[in-house]
């Protein structure tokens, strides 16, 4: 398997002040006129379709989409050397539904795969509606053997898709396992899960 490698990136630096200095005072105003339309807009558009956006573990109910979105930093923390699947994090998203439909499911996981020449680093990870099971595609964190020795950060991303019956509350887990050899390893570093809910018909 090739090797994944690490990029850094670094925004480029820009000089604005000259730019705002120069903006004709009209088009200021105007600009400005323009984004407040443009908020006004999108309240009222998310209000038509029912779109409820949370920030917070718990969603709202409601008779349209709901959307629910939970972050969790566990830098440090060891994904579980198992030959079984574990939770990766502590992280629960909850997803409140007003009635059938389907649940989608996104994490965006960051792993710190530690590697020695000779050796692979690799995490395999998935969403789940069940603690300690890995359904469904996994998302792959991997250092391949001739890989130079040294930190690796990658950012992963696991999706799952899961149909609801009825009104409830329901739970959503990052789950996976690390199989590397030898003295490799990998840690988890910042976690989010965002969960939209499709109500049927």
């Amino acid at each position: 398997m090739a090797a994944p490698t690490s990029q850094s990136e670094t925004s480029p630096n820009t000089e604005t002040g000259s730019l705002r200095n120069s903006a004709p005072k009209g088009a200021t105003q105007t600009a400005r006129v323009a984004l407040i339309l443009g908020v006004v807009a999108l309240v009222l558009g998310s209000s038509a379709l029912g779109i409820s956006l949370t920030r917070s573990s718990s969603a709202g109910t409601g008779p349209g989409i709901v959307v629910a979105q939970t972050v969790y930093d566990f830098a440090g923390e060891l994904i579980p050397h198992l030959g079984h699947c574990e939770n990766v994090t502590p992280l629960v998203l909850n997803v409140s539904v007003s009635g059938p439909g389907t649940v989608v499911v996104e994490a965006t996981i960051i792993v710190y795969l530690y590697h020695t020449a000779g050796y692979y680093a690799a995490a395999a990870v998935y969403v789940s509606n069940a603690s300690a099971t890995c359904p469904g595609e996994e998302a792959l964190a991997y250092i391949d053997d001739p890989v130079a020795t040294g930190t690796y950060i990658q950012t992963l991303t696991a999706v799952g898709s899961f149909t609801v019956s009825a009104a409830a509350t329901d739970k959503y887990y990052v789950t996976g396992y690390d199989y590397s050899t030898g003295t490799d390893y990998t840690e988890g570093g910042l976690v989010e899960m965002v969960g939209v809910f499709y109500p049927s018909g």
